[in-house]
């Protein structure tokens, strides 16, 4: 069984991670999904003053999770245990989520290793995609559930090497066998993904159905049941129970497939990540949310606004400027429209333009080493997969443009404007519109003069489109900015809202909201509404607009109110409320100088030197460390309060971490103007030489210089001195902070490790080669003392003459990679070289120094005392993770390569095997430390590296060395075991785990958890080797050891389901349900049901488990009071997914059970819409849209139950009226947006109205889906096809319109694979706008039915014209261009082979056509039987009867008329319902998609359509919206 021993493989995974990353995943309390959101809130944070545009917006980060981070939600969901576990995998993901953050270089590469993951599953993981949202559901084969909790091991892994990892060639290496890793990692993965894969292929494309469908799928073999109601005559549509296939999901997963693929292309070429996408957006959520109530509400009153927020309006201007100075609320009023645009168009399939919406807020440019460097382009590539992502037509034009042969570095290297072009922007195709919102321009146009005169093209040409007569009314751009920045001609003729003019309302709000949050001047007395308004008109007066003068006054009148001031006091500071930005700052830094203490000040100079001069942004704790290494003291109140409270007026929150104000910067920073002073005490010395003098003048001499010196004291007259900049003032100068940066980071490292300032040392030892770079850039009144530098030399010899510093601070090192870059360690070696830098040393250290530059390799020389050091700790100890020494060791070998390249060849990076790697750092290992022996530690060590960088046949040997030993470990066994895992040798990795568990078992006190451990993990593998009799046999030993054990207790459970006979389990369940679990108030069977609740697929053992039991009473009793124990213990402990996974298992037990005793099945419905309801409020309670997809499936699994039973009983009851309601209920409820949002009540609804003859009511019902499939049938994107068209079938089967039900199912044939596109599109074939042409041309060109051979002759033959013309006269360049695409089209075009379709006669003369081959076939519906046949599938050889009421359920003709008879043995549909005849797959394929036509009419006998005529695509839909009145 897959299930098995999962705690086995978590154990081990947990001891890897802390290994690999000296950080443990047990962190207390665990990490949850919202923990994790939070942390990211926290994190990245763009919280600012009122506009953002000016003074920069804080819009670095982008989105973190879509697509990789849902689908890692979900696997999380699928995976997670009980809460009574010892330990939670989705909790051990969180944990290492939540680790994974404090590497922020990491998360673009660790997005492309998870990639790899995914990669991998293949398949298994894109049918997740569609319900993505889903958090915990674990849906799937219990044979793929051990799979999906490796891949969720193998995140773990790569969690942890991504935290050890950032840029650089070992991640270039790390991802390259990041696939061959993980299979390797994960043995039985690719073989369990293989059966899968064959599953599906068996079941024709119906995974998802099977899959995922829980409550509604019952595939087990129900004889027994239906076997007792035959002896007692009950009929089964009594049950009153449909039990439903979600077919959908198929197609739904295959357009969403289809989908994340494009995104991710998309995502991929333009290097931007997930979370940065959704950093970007939550800067616009965010400004929102902190906006006051009805915040730019006066816009919906401004006509231009009106015009252009209209799509329906043809005479609005492309072109809408938003405009007005710094703090006037540009931001606010921007996030606001976006919005009320996404609000307004929202409901897509009610008009028949789709508008999408896409924005972007530029960020605060602090020109730090982590900050765009290239804002306009990423701000285009934004909004380019914002649009990609609502539609997926626009998705896949655009990933098209991105495979045409485009690689990432023209994505990089080009302009904003030629990527508005390319993604055509301001092109939208047919039928669509796009809402451009841009904010936050002034940072752009300050510090990005060309980047800002692209946009203001890209502006021109968005604004000439009205004037052209092009699409300008499809595009519609807002941006904003200072007026200033628009001057530009013909950017005047644009509508123009000056915010200033028109914002006062906004400001009237802000003033009464701020002084009722303050409590301030609230009393209802006239004297009190006198003050309380004059303060508002005197500011709404002098403010003229901006929040800032706003904001900075009612500050002081609360304090001058908070001190006991007078109205006169307050006069004067609404006489001065109307000052400008920079007077408003100075006195902000004036009136802090004043208020603060000396050593206050000084606390904040500190921290302005690491805030505005640190090369990336830190956060509050990070600061408090940058504190204490320079005061050495501990503060009485957190920094973190300070920054909110004292220091709250200089900075702000940019995405979590401590930003300056853009308007405070530039007023705190200053020039020198005068020399340094060096810190040493000021010296005088004296020598007097006398000669030829006689006593008595001698003594005259000194007497008066003794006068002089002690009496008078020499009374000179004051001269004034340079001196330093005064304490006490708030201030900053560039140099002075990094050579304060540089000396702090010495004197860290120099000193033992302290936990106080331990979250500084990454970035020392990371960016301390930075800060000397920038210190040789000093010169004048900057230059640095000869003092300071030779504290500086001392400092850096101290850090390279030994291994003492490395050895302190290894975890600062092990996550750097300049170890292996030459150019940086320069920068250290030249210091060393400076005499004044070195004068401080002795002779023996200076000549080591000379002998490291005189060496053939200096940089390698200088390194080499720290890189002995690790290698002691790789090889000779167990102290250091094994992988990481041997990481920065081969970094090492890198450096200073003796081989030079000659002049004539240019330097070609090389890249060694891993092996070749290892065996050089074993070698010079041994040159270093001349080991006596070669202990199994050695190797051992040799081998841990090995794995680390997944080399396993590396790795065996090694391990094998080492248990060969004498000293040999129970470690080596076990890693020799592992490695064998990774290997795909299970076998030898049982024996060798075997060997471990002898010698534990030899030790005079065992070792519990080892044996713990060993037990589990060789139950896991005996599974794997289909050896359930030896795998219960170590759960039962782990058992021994821990009787408590809950993976043992659910691995003997689901082996036994699996494998063992049923007297077994009988006795089995029986002695759980009689022993107490670990968990209060439950039994070991109820715990090992809340342990197995998030597997409920059609083959999860507790789903077999109830069948099994049906046969005894006595374990169906006791399965079903362990269920209500679980149920009591999900709901007391808030675990909302596994409630829901219960109540749904409990129904269904309920209605098998109830079916045995011939019974109805109340109870089951009780449970289900016990189900239903705490959905229903889930749902609700959730704060985002994203969130809400987490209960799709569940959701229309449940709606699906509860539809079909209110249905039946309306069929059945002479007053229908009840359950009626009941179905109009659930209707009425919850609705997912779009074409989701339709599910089983609207069409049983509709079924209803049409079986009691009211069409029209019918109709009516799924009016509004009939109108989305519509428009998605009627655009240019062909992956929603299949499924609108799927939709409109049941649509119109319901509503009782049979014959265009066809016509819609016709529309579901295999569509045939483009041979023209595709050979086009190979990796050798033309440029995309050749191929777009060619595509067009066979559309315009070749006739109805035309085969594949016909159109690839056509094509060739207008090439070979437009080859012969381009000999013609014309521009040579582009002439040649040319020939050279036509060229590789039809080079493209000769190496395909496109045999004639074969059409041969029959004995009757009839023309047969062969049935396309599954080469040919691009895109299937899948479609299979819902009967007892084995699912026979809808193909070239078998057709189907759908049910017309049912949500999605149809028989071949085997089954059918065994459903009729009431024969069938399976609970599904009912006999009394109708059927449409689905006929076989049409041998030529798709007409519609290939043709262009369909039939329509005729009539029905038998559900089987006779006659009719034939009519283009586009004929048909426009009848029927015309029918339909769409």
């Amino acid at each position: 069984m897959a299930d098995l021993s999962i705690r086995g493989m978590w154990d081990e995974a947990g001891r890897r991670f802390q290994a690999r990353t000296q950080k443990s995943l047990d962190l207390k309390p665990p990490k949850s999904i919202d923990d994790i959101r939070d942390m990211i809130e926290r994190r990245y944070d763009p919280s600012s003053p009122a506009d953002s545009d000016s003074d920069g917006g804080h819009e670095r980060a982008k989105r973190i999770g879509l697509n990789i981070l849902s689908c890692l939600k979900l696997l999380g969901g699928v995976a997670a245990q009980g809460a009574e576990l010892v330990f939670q995998p989705a909790g051990v993901c969180f944990n290492a989520i939540s680790l994974l953050l404090d590497v922020p270089q990491s998360i673009h590469e660790f997005h492309g290793t998870i990639d790899a993951v995914f990669g991998i599953v293949g398949p298994t993981l894109s049918q997740f995609k569609i319900y993505e949202r889903i958090e915990l559901f674990n849906t799937i084969d219990p044979e793929l559930n051990t799979a999906i909790h490796k891949v969720m091991i193998s995140f773990v892994d790569i969690c942890a090497l991504a935290i050890g990892l950032q840029k650089g060639s070992r991640w270039k290496r790390f991802k390259a066998a990041t696939k061959q890793a993980l299979l390797n990692d994960d043995s039985g993965l690719k073989d369990e993904i293989d059966q899968f894969e064959k599953l599906v292929k068996g079941q024709q494309n119906v995974q998802a159905t099977l899959t995922l469908e829980v409550a509604l799928s019952a595939k087990a073999d129900l004889a027994t049941i239906l076997g007792k109601a035959c002896e007692t005559g009950k009929r089964i549509d009594d049950i009153a129970i449909g039990i439903l296939d979600l077919k959908e999901a198929e197609t739904n997963r295959s357009l969403e497939k289809s989908r994340q693929e494009n995104l991710t292309k998309i995502r991929t070429k333009l290097a931007i990540d997930e979370k940065n996408i959704k950093a970007s957006k939550d800067v616009c959520e965010k400004i929102w949310q902190r906006c006051i109530t009805d915040s730019g509400n006066w816009l919906r009153d401004m006509e231009d606004y009106k015009k252009w927020s209209d799509k329906s309006t043809n005479d609005a201007s492309p072109l809408l400027l938003l405009t007005g100075e710094a703090h006037s609320g540009k931001s606010s009023a921007m996030s606001t429209i976006v919005h009320q645009l996404k609000s307004a168009h929202e409901s897509q399939g009610q008009s028949t333009a789709r508008a999408l919406v896409a924005y972007y807020f530029f960020p605060f440019f602090a020109k730090k080493a982590d900050d765009d460097k290239r804002p306009a382009t990423t701000a285009v590539k934004h909004i380019a997969f914002q649009l990609a992502e609502q539609d997926s037509g626009t998705a896949k034009s655009m990933a098209a443009f991105c495979d045409d042969k485009h690689s990432e570095s023209y994505f990089r290297d080009s302009s904003c404007k030629d990527l508005w072009r390319e993604f055509k922007i301001g092109n939208p195709k047919p039928g669509t519109m796009h809402f451009i919102i841009i904010d936050g321009l002034d940072g752009l146009f300050e510090g990005h003069p060309e980047a800002t005169n692209h946009f203001l093209d890209i502006f021109e040409t968005v604004q000439r489109q009205t004037s052209t007569g092009n699409d300008g009314t499809r595009v519609r751009l807002i941006v904003s900015g200072k007026s200033v920045n628009f001057r530009r001609e013909f950017l005047r003729t644009a509508p123009n809202i000056e915010i200033e003019k028109y914002n006062g309302s906004d400001i009237t709000s802000y003033i009464y909201e701020e002084l009722k949050k303050t409590n301030l001047l609230q009393g209802e007395d006239s004297e009190t509404t006198r003050l309380r308004t004059k303060v508002h008109d005197r500011l709404l007066e002098e403010a003229k607009g901006n929040f800032l003068r706003v904001q900075t006054a009612l500050e002081k009148i609360k304090d001058l109110i908070m001190s006991g001031g007078s109205e006169a006091e307050m006069d004067t500071v609404l006489d001065e409320s109307n000052q400008d930005k920079r007077t408003i700052s100075e006195n902000v830094i004036l009136e802090l100088q004043q208020s603060l203490k000396p050593q206050s000040i000084e606390e904040l100079n500190e921290l302005l030197i690491w805030i505005v001069y640190g090369f990336v942004y830190f956060d509050a704790a990070e600061l408090e460390a940058a504190r204490f290494l320079r005061f050495g003291t501990v503060s009485l109140q957190k920094l973190e309060d300070k920054l909110k409270g004292m220091y709250s007026k200089l900075f702000f929150s940019h995405y979590g971490n401590v930003a300056i104000l853009p308007s405070i910067e530039p007023l705190i920073i200053k020039e020198r103007d005068r020399p340094r002073i060096s810190e040493d005490p000021p010296k005088i010395s004296l020598s007097l030489t006398i000669s030829n003098g006689d006593i008595t003048t001698v003594q005259n001499f000194l007497w008066s210089l003794f006068q002089k010196s002690m009496v008078e004291k020499f009374e000179w007259e004051p001269i004034s001195v340079p001196t330093r900049f005064t304490a006490c003032e708030i201030q900053v100068n560039e140099y002075d902070a990094h050579i304060a940066i540089v000396k702090q980071s010495l004197r860290f490292l120099t000193s033992p490790t302290d936990e106080r300032t331990k979250l500084l040392g990454t970035y020392i030892v990371r960016e301390l080669h930075a800060h000397l770079e920038r210190l040789n850039q000093a010169v004048g009144y900057d230059q640095i003392l000869v003092s300071d530098k030779k504290e500086i030399g001392d400092g850096l010899f101290a850090l390279f003459v030994s291994g003492d510093v490395i050895e302190k601070h290894w975890e600062s090192f092990s996550e750097i990679d300049w170890v292996g870059q030459g150019d940086r360690i320069e920068i250290f070696r030249n210091w060393l070289k400076d005499p004044d830098a070195i004068g401080g040393l002795g002779r023996l250290d200076k000549d080591w120094l000379r002998a490291v530059n005189s060496s053939q390799r200096p940089n390698r020389e200088l390194l080499t005392p720290m890189m002995k050091t690790v290698a002691e700790h790789w090889l000779l100890d167990n102290k250091w993770h094994a992988g990481t020494c041997f990481h920065a060791l081969r970094l090492f070998l890198r450096l200073d390569t003796l081989e030079k390249p000659s002049e004539d060849e240019p330097a070609v990076p090389t890249t060694q095997a891993i092996s070749e790697e290892l065996e050089a750092a074993e070698k010079w290992c041994e040159e270093m430390l001349s080991p006596k022996t070669s202990s199994s530690l050695w190797y051992e060590r040799l081998g841990e590296a090995a794995r680390y960088y997944y080399e396993p046949d590396w790795a065996i040997v090694k391990f094998t060395k080492a248990s060969e030993c004498d000293d040999a470990s129970i470690s080596c066994f076990k890693s020799l075991a592992e490695a064998y895992y990774d290997n795909d040798e299970l076998l030898s990795a049982c024996s060798s785990m075997e060997k471990a568990l002898d010698v534990v078992n030899a030790a005079e006190t065992p070792d519990k958890e080892e044996l713990k451990s060993i037990y589990l993990r060789l139950a896991f593998w005996y599974n794997h080797l289909q050896q359930p009799d030896r795998a219960i046999v170590h759960y039962e030993k782990a058992l021994e050891v821990d009787p408590d054990n809950q993976e043992a207790l659910s691995g003997i459970l689901t082996t036994s389901i699996a494998s063992g006979a049923e007297q077994t389990i009988y006795d089995l369940i029986l002695n759980m349900s009689k022993l107490s679990s670990k968990e209060p108030g439950l039994d070991q069977l109820a715990s090992t049901i809340l342990d197995q609740s998030l597997d409920y697929s059609y083959k999860a053992p507790l789903r077999t488990l109830v069948h099994r039991c049906l046969s005894q009473q006595s374990c169906m009793a006791a399965l079903l009071d362990a269920t209500d124990q679980a149920i009591e213990a999900a709901r007391k402990k808030g675990m909302e997914i596994e409630l829901l996974a219960l109540l749904l298992l409990r129904g269904l037990a309920s209605l098998f059970n109830d079916l045995q005793d011939s019974q109805s099945s109340p109870q089951a419905v009780a449970f289900w819409i016990d189900g239903y309801t705490t959905m229903d409020q889930l749902i609700r309670k959730v704060d985002s849209e994203e969130d809400v997809w987490r209960y799709q499936t569940f959701y229309h699994s449940i709606v699906g139950h509860l539809s079909s039973y209110y249905f039946e009983q309306t069929r059945k009851s002479s007053d229908p009226s009840e359950y009626y309601l009941k179905l109009e209920a659930l209707r009425r409820g919850f609705r997912f947006p779009g074409i989701e949002g339709i599910h089983a009540a609207d069409l049983f609804i509709s079924a209803f109205h049409t079986l009691h003859g009211n069409r029209a009511a019918a109709r009516e019902t799924v009016k509004q889906y009939m109108r989305i499939s519509m428009d998605n049938l009627s655009d240019d994107t062909d992956e929603n096809d299949y499924w609108a068209a799927y939709i409109q079938f049941k649509c119109l089967a319901a509503s009782g319109d049979d014959l265009n039900a066809l016509t819609a199912w016709s529309l579901l044939e295999p569509i045939e694979t483009d041979v023209v596109a595709k050979t086009l599109n190979l990796e050798a074939g033309p440029q995309q706008w050749l191929i777009d042409e060619m595509t067009k041309f066979v559309k315009a060109k070749c006739p109805l039915g035309a085969t594949q051979s016909d159109r690839v002759n056509a094509v060739k033959t207008e090439l070979e014209a437009r080859l012969a013309a381009t000999d013609k006269e014309g521009d040579e360049f582009k002439q040649t261009e040319l020939r050279t695409e036509i060229k590789k089209a039809l080079a493209a075009l000769e190496s395909v082979q496109v045999p004639e379709e074969s059409v041969t006669n029959d004995t009757s003369g009839e023309v047969t056509v062969a049935p396309l081959e599954s080469k040919d076939i691009a895109k299937t519906f899948g479609y299979t039987c819902d009967g007892t046949c084995g699912e026979t599938p809808l193909d070239f050889n078998n057709g189907l009867n759908v049910c017309k009421y049912c949500w999605d359920v149809g028989f071949c003709d085997e089954c059918l008329p065994q459903l009729k008879a009431n024969k069938l043995k399976k609970i599904v549909c009912s006999p009394s319902h109708e059927w449409l005849a689905i006929p076989k797959w049409n041998p030529r394929g798709n007409a519609a998609a290939r043709d262009g036509i369909v039939q329509v009419g005729g009539e029905l006998v038998d559900g089987v359509r006779v006659g009719g005529e034939t009519v283009t695509v586009k004929e048909w839909l426009a009848s029927l919206k015309k029918e339909w009145q769409l």
